[in-house]
């Protein structure tokens, strides 16, 4: 599920894009400016710029990784349940931070365009309505960041209680060289003590 929902977010993030591609926000821009000059509202905070696309991406592009590694962690392989274990948590917290700056800094279209008309500029509003980016994306952008931020918490929780209930079936491709690490060892005295084995 991780890989999906960050395959929908690199799918988000290339709309944004493209739409950065084309030659709206430069107009938007050049608007936006026109407004501020005569003393008009400042624009909302949603038009991010590229960095805002680019970071949706490499958010996606990191889920997409972790989905890839899945199948090695049911294999109990080590190394991919740590370098998961470390990569969500850092999606996590990316995700955490990046919707809390999202929600802090909406002001929203509506309540901007109500205060364009309110100040005198209401013939700007179809003008920059017309230049905007479809009124579903910034759904589907907030959908898909919430996705990944709930399935990076999920697989960082589900990995944990792996690790602390069946921290033996995790080995390390010299499993039979090696002997049993402290670590483990103790986690399986624990685990044997609980269940009374």
């Amino acid at each position: 599920m991780l890989a999906l929902t960050g395959l929908f977010l690199v799918i988000v993030a290339v709309v944004e894009l493209r739409w950065w591609g084309t030659s709206a926000p430069e107009k938007l821009t050049a608007i936006f400016a026109d407004i501020a000059d005569q003393d008009g509202p400042r624009p909302p905070l949603m038009l991010r710029g590229h960095g805002g696309a680019i970071e949706l991406l490499v958010m996606g592009v990191v889920g997409v990784a972790c989905g890839v590694l899945a199948p090695l962690v049911l294999r109990g392989r080590r190394w991919a349940r740590t370098t998961i274990l470390v990569t969500t948590s850092a999606l996590a917290l990316w995700g955490m931070l990046s919707v809390g700056a999202d929600g802090g800094a909406l002001t929203g279209f509506p309540a901007y365009f109500d205060e364009l008309a309110g100040d005198g500029f209401a013939a700007r509003v179809p003008e920059i309505d017309a230049l905007l980016y479809p009124d579903w994306y910034s759904w589907a952008e907030d959908i898909a960041q919430g996705l990944l931020l709930i399935m990076s918490l999920t697989c960082l929780v589900a990995l944990a209680w792996a690790v602390i209930r069946h921290g033996d079936y995790f080995t390390t491709k010299r499993v039979d060289q090696a002997g049993p690490d402290v670590w483990q060892e103790t986690l399986s005295r624990i685990h044997q003590k609980g269940t009374g084995r």
